[in-house]
């Protein structure tokens, strides 16, 4: 029965291979062909805006390639030209399905927040001038990996 069931939101959500296709191609792609890709990816998941659970079935193939790629720029291995895209596709995510829902996909390793922590504070001057939104959008995108961490890595709760 429940196979059926996510089988039938699969067939609802038409485009879940290419999205997919185009997540995994973020991580070696050039930096411009990441930002073509994040923005058709963008341009796909807003058609779901009315109808988000449809999305649930695809999400954690779609999110985990992500968040692989920007832990890999965190541990400096990977292309830095593809923070900006990655957090761009998850910021779509984040306001077409909803942040709740994205963090459950969200590794929480306690290995990761050391990179992580870095990298924020690294993106942290890019977003300073006044009306740059790309800092602000690496940041926010960020805060959720942080917060998942750090939520279940640390013996006491942040305050």
């Amino acid at each position: 029965m429940e196979d059926s069931v996510v089988e039938e939101t699969r067939v609802l959500f038409t485009e879940a291979a290419e999205v997919e296709r185009l997540v995994l191609s973020l991580a070696h792609a050039t930096p411009p062909a990441a930002v073509e890709a994040a923005a058709s990816i963008a341009r796909t998941l807003d058609k779901y805006q009315e109808a988000p659970t449809v999305l649930d079935s695809s999400l954690e193939p779609i999110v985990s390639p992500l968040l692989s790629t920007v832990r890999s720029i965190a541990r400096g291995e990977g292309e830095r030209g593809l923070l900006a895209p990655a957090c761009a596709v998850m910021y779509t995510l984040c306001k077409v399905r909803g942040y709740k829902t994205i963090v459950k996909f969200v590794p929480h390793e306690a290995r990761d927040l050391e990179p992580l922590v870095a990298l924020l504070a690294q993106v942290m001057p890019e977003g300073e001038g006044e009306g740059d939104r790309g800092g602000r959008d690496k940041r926010g995108e960020l805060s959720p990996s942080l917060q998942r961490l750090c939520s279940q890595c640390l013996p006491f709760p942040p305050s």
